[in-house]
This record gives structure tokens, C-alpha cells and sequence, in this order.
């Protein structure tokens, strides 16, 4: 069986379809699926992302004209996790695969009619999908690498000594320099780990302007969870990292850096409490105020955490990847 996942990554639209698809990637190739990729819009990060989880891929001028030019099927599978594709394009992926699996974060479509529709968002669950399509939908389905699915639960500590800062695998706006600014006015003895992404253009910068004995920088680092487990609050962008930190019950503040976040970040909230901070289009002056007291929130009320990290541990398993391959393999 041959399967072939269509997603592109940069620093510009970010790294999350890349690393998304890679778990399930993984998933199949332990079934022995042979799986490769499929790109048209990525940059080198991506690329390298994509051969160092062990794939192969194939980078073409366009992805719908590479469609048009196979008149008979090469793949058993495509997946396929990208927001330019249009309604009207799912279909010409049957030119090359027999079954379709599209991964929907934008309920841009009228109708979904291939094989299996994947929406981890939270949100997901309240969308009433048109269409033929299986559904699989909401956290129960989170994309979460190997990592996160043997979690050991460590209750949070009564102090806040640790403060992880993560913010997306491009952070275009470089927000990480504007929370690491705020956070180090005001709480100079605590201790941060601060991960930045393949696609971080401000790397050396930061390295080199934020040489403080109380900052440690990790890059393109293989151990978030270890990293997660041993902070006693994070602050993260509204992707998928979410819901890794709620796999890893650690105490959380979200920071909206990016219009798509909005909604999931609500919806995360709603459901764990969790605290965020909303950063698109804001005043950043009136907002400092506003995030240093949610962090002030945070760090002294520590009934507040236990009870965001229980709430969060119980929204998401680590196991979504699994369960979804097990779909995958249903329609053969």
C-alpha cells in the first residue's frame, strides 16, 4: 500500500501542516504504508522537517497541473492539508489516489464529499459538515507526535519558577521577543525556556541580545514534552501546541498571534479555562497591561492552575493519530 500527503511549510504560512501530517505519517509507516509527500509552496525548513521524519518528497511548479498530467492512479491514499486547495480540486486527487483524506480547519466548502474528513479543532464538533464524507472530529482526533501519548502526569507546583515560551515554528511578528521583553520587566528571578521554531527568522538575534543567565533557548528541539513537563506555566500560540500542553496537563496561557487561532483558542478555553491573550490587531501598550495581569492571575493563584491542568489533561489523550490511522485503514 502506497500513500502520498500533499502540505507545504515556511516561514511565512508556518510549519503546523508539515508537522501535523507527519504523525500521521508515522502512524501508517508503522502499518507499512510506504508514504511520501508532495509540495509546491515550501521552503528548505519544511523540506528538511519532511526527509528527517524518514519521508520522501516531491516538490512540483503546481500542484493541480501535476494532478492533470497522470491518467492512472499511483497511490492507494492521498492526504491532503492545505488551505489553497478549492472545492472543486478535491476531486482531481482521483486522478492519482484511490481514496482521499482532507484535513479541514476553514469550513470553506459547501459540501465534503471525500473519503474521510479530518477537524481536530475543538470548534469542529459544533459544525454541521454537508456532504458524503466520513467525519472525524475534535480533539479526540488531535495530532499529537509519539511524545505525547505516554504522558506522565505531574501535578503543578505551588511556585512558578519555570515559565516556558512558545509561539509557532515562524512566529512572522516575533511575539516571543515581545512576551520575553514584558515577562523579563517584571519577573527577573524566574526561569525561562524559550523554543523557537525551523522558520524563526529572529534566531540569531535573539540569541545574541538575550544572554541572560535565566533564558535558555532550544531550537528545533526533539523534546517538547520533556521541556513542557518541567515548566510550571507556558505561554503558546493557538496551534496544535495546545493541544500538546493540554496532553501534558501543564498550566497554559494562550496568546492569539494569528487570525485562524481565534476561534480554537475559545474553544480550548471554554472547555479548560484556561487564560489568553488575544494579540491580532491590538494596542500592544494596552495589551501589556492586560497579559501582565493574566500572568499575575496565574502565578499566585495556584488553585487556578491545578484546576486548568486537570481540565486540560482530560481534553486531549495523545492517542488521535492512532485512532485515525485505524479510520484510514477501515476504507481499504
Amino acid at each position: 500500500m502506497k500513500a502520498v500527503i500533499y502540505a507545504n511549510g515556511s516561514s511565512t504560512i508556518g510549519l503546523g501542516h508539515i508537522m501535523r501530517t507527519l504523525t500521521i505519517a508515522k502512524e501508517l509507516k508503522k502499518k507499512g504504508i510506504l508514504v511520501e509527500y508532495i509540495t509546491d509552496r515550501s521552503d528548505k525548513n519544511a523540506v528538511k522537517l519532511v526527509k528527517d521524519g524518514g519521508f520522501n518528497i516531491i516538490h512540483v511548479a503546481n500542484i493541480l497541473d501535476y494532478l492533470l498530467s497522470f491518467k492512472s492512479l499511483i497511490y492507494d491514499l492521498a492526504i491532503i492539508d492545505d488551505y489553497n486547495i478549492e472545492e472543486h480540486d478535491i476531486n482531481k486527487f482521483y486522478n492519482i489516489a484511490g481514496k482521499i483524506v482532507y484535513i479541514d480547519d476553514l469550513v470553506k466548502f459547501k459540501e465534503y464529499n471525500m473519503d474521510l474528513l479530518i477537524n481536530t479543532s475543538i470548534e469542529a464538533l459544533n459544525i454541521e459538515y454537508k456532504g458524503k464524507t466520513k467525519k472525524l472530529l475534535g480533539p479526540k482526533y488531535a495530532l499529537l507526535r509519539d511524545e505525547f501519548k505516554q504522558i506522565k502526569y505531574k501535578l503543578p507546583k505551588p511556585n512558578v519558577e519555570r515559565i516556558m515560551i512558545t509561539l509557532g515554528g515562524g512566529d512572522e511578528n516575533n511575539f516571543t521577543k515581545y512576551i520575553l521583553d514584558m515577562l523579563l520587566d517584571n519577573y527577573v528571578d524566574i526561569e525561562y525556556d524559550v523554543v523557537l521554531g525551523n522558520s524563526y527568522k529572529y534566531k540569531d538575534f535573539m540569541i545574541k541580545n538575550y544572554r541572560h543567565e535565566n533564558i535558555n533557548f532550544y531550537i528545533n528541539t526533539n523534546n517538547m514534552a520533556g521541556i513542557m513537563l518541567n515548566c510550571d506555566l507556558a505561554i503558546s500560540a493557538g496551534g496544535n501546541t495546545l493541544y500538546e500542553l493540554c496532553a501534558c496537563g501543564t498550566p497554559t496561557i494562550a496568546a492569539i498571534i494569528a487570525d485562524n487561532q481565534i476561534k480554537f483558542v475559545q474553544g480550548v478555553s471554554r472547555e479548560t479555562e484556561i487564560d489568553y491573550l488575544d494579540l491580532i490587531d491590538k494596542d500592544l501598550l494596552i495589551e501589556k497591561y492586560n497579559f501582565i495581569n493574566i500572568v499575575e492571575k496565574n502565578i499566585e493563584n495556584y488553585s487556578h492552575r491545578i484546576k486548568t491542568s486537570k481540565q486540560m489533561l482530560s481534553l486531549v489523550d495523545g492517542q488521535g493519530s492512532k485512532r485515525i490511522v485505524d479510520e484510514i485503514m477501515k476504507l481499504f
